[in-house]
């Protein structure tokens, strides 16, 4: 490797400007906008409850329109670590940074997802990390992550970019090393195409999971 290469500094340096521009939110309150009924005053979250009547309970219904069972369970998991006394010492609350903190890592991986596929399709990484830059500091991309009902669009983001590059995997594998000992091959001959099963696999439950976050990523 050429000793000014710094394209394995890529991941770190997105990672670090994500962070350094969203990180901000760990701080934040719930939003009063679907936050309270979704999250922080919702019984089957507070306390966290794992049967029919709880978590259990989206994966058999929509909630407010939307599917997103996957999402919930998460949510489920943030909430059983997020209990805190807050004012008033008597009663147990949600604290919001945990939810703004899962939110973030999901960010992160989002952005390293995007370059990862950029690469894979422009063969060029500082090409790709400019696309997985712009990505990651849209301004679009500051509700999602600062709103914690907004998970379900970055978990739904996350598996969704997943899939596209397994996908991307499946299809255009790292080509073999070219055998020194091998005849050339008739130029009218059939390339057979090949597909890797396992990425494909691993794509197929990625979409699945995506899905399961919420139903628009079909």
């Amino acid at each position: 490797m050429n000793t000014t290469d710094r394209s394995p500094l890529i991941p770190w340096l997105l990672i670090g400007l994500t962070l350094l521009t969203f990180g901000r939110v760990v701080n934040d309150s719930f939003a009063p906008y679907d936050d309270e009924s979704t999250i922080r005053d919702n019984p089957r979250l507070n306390p966290v409850r794992w049967n029919s009547e709880g978590l259990l309970w989206y994966w058999n219904n929509p909630s407010m329109s939307v599917y997103a069972p996957l999402t919930y369970t998460v949510w489920g998991v943030v909430a059983g670590a997020s209990r805190t006394h807050g004012q008033d010492p008597t009663k147990l609350f949600l604290d919001p940074g945990n939810f703004h903190v899962a939110s973030l890592i999901l960010h992160v991986a989002c952005v390293l997802l995007v370059y990862l596929i950029l690469r894979r399709l422009l063969k060029r990484p500082w090409p790709a990390a400019a696309g997985a830059l712009f990505y990651a500091l849209h301004p679009l991309q500051v509700e999602t992550v600062a709103w914690a009902s907004g998970m379900k669009d970055l978990l739904s983001a996350a598996f969704s970019l997943a899939t596209i590059w397994l996908y991307i995997r499946a299809v255009a594998p790292d080509p073999a090393p070219a055998d020194p000992l091998a005849t050339a091959s008739d130029p009218d001959e059939d390339i057979e195409p090949h597909i890797d099963l396992r990425f494909y696999a691993l794509a197929i439950v990625c979409f699945i999971l995506a899905i399961l976050a919420k139903s628009s990523a079909m």
